[in-house]
């Protein structure tokens, strides 16, 4: 029995990076997809806002507060 050689071969390439370094805002996308199949009780603005990271309902008004801050929230 003769030992056969092993060849490896590693390709790197380029790509964009997965954060953006000079930004410090959050941001989310309701696709359409999830709007039409989600199981959002009266289809409502707010409660498809709730799924954006850092996003919960305020405890004294009930709107919705992004990274704690409440109040001066706008829906398109």
């Amino acid at each position: 029995m003769t030992v056969s050689q092993q060849v490896d071969t590693v390709t790197v390439s380029e790509e964009a990076p997965l954060i953006e370094q000079t930004r410090s805002g959050v941001s989310t996308e309701v696709e359409n997809a999830q709007i039409q199949n989600l199981p959002i009780n009266g289809r409502r603005v707010d409660q498809f806002a709730l799924l954006t990271p850092g996003a919960v309902t305020d405890g004294s008004s009930g709107a919705v507060s992004f990274r704690g801050i409440p109040g001066g929230n706008a829906f398109p």
